[in-house]
């Protein structure tokens, strides 16, 4: 059995389809969010480089897709911010290259936004990969891009070693915001670079580890 780690992200009370359409991706933008606290899932990628797809669902708009793509294009874009060099997703969209994280956006969807399903085959505390669902519904009602655009940072945060921050203007805040959260934090990215501190801190030639710490708190 290959052990399994999920986390999800909730809806709000009220219906999505309030807000308006948005149809174009959002700019990358780093928040300052503080105080806040982010719990680490205990896992690090062993790599400097993941190679994420993003599937679509029947009838899932090309907006959805769009903010889904910009999504991950905004983490690299924030860890790079601050660590400057050391990480980069790579959407291998469209080609035959293997990735390592899967985004799949659906068309339907519920009380639940969105998913993250973390691998770590080997025991070992690092990602072997992570699967996420985008939900593109809630309570039948198509999600605008601006909700897509939340429910995807949060979720591909996961993939990062991320968990639920205490703070709801966070992207990874657990529970989806009215109006839904589209900007990474400087705390977000000081957490990652906790997940990654083989990467970040450690003399060059570190082997990879899982983080030293379980959380990460800012002041």
């Amino acid at each position: 059995m290959k052990p399994l780690l999920l986390v999800t992200l909730l809806s709000f009370a009220l219906l999505v389809g309030l807000f308006s359409t948005v149809n174009d991706a959002h700019a990358y933008s780093l928040a300052n969010i503080h105080p806040q606290t982010i719990p680490l899932w205990g896992l690090a990628w062993g790599t400097d480089t993941v190679n994420v797809r993003v599937e679509a669902g029947n009838a899932v708009s090309a907006a959805a897709i769009a903010e889904t793509r910009q999504a991950i294009s905004d983490w690299t874009g924030a860890i790079n911010t601050i660590y400057s060099g050391k990480f980069h997703f790579v959407d291998v969209t469209g080609t035959t290259i293997r990735p390592q994280v899967t985004v799949r956006v659906k068309a339907g969807g519920g009380t639940v936004q969105g998913q993250a399903l973390a691998n770590d085959r080997n025991h070992d505390g690092l990602f072997d990969s992570c699967k996420v669902n985008v939900s593109g519904q809630a309570f039948g009602t198509t999600n605008d891009g601006v909700t897509v655009s939340s429910i995807a940072l949060q979720e591909i945060g996961h993939c990062l070693g991320l968990l639920h921050s205490d703070n709801s203007a966070d992207v990874m805040f657990g529970t989806l915001q009215n109006p839904p959260n589209t900007q990474i934090s400087s705390c977000d990215v000081t957490a990652w670079g906790a997940v990654m501190h083989w990467l970040v801190s450690d003399p060059a030639g570190t082997s990879p580890h899982p983080p030293h710490v379980t959380s990460v708190t800012c002041p």
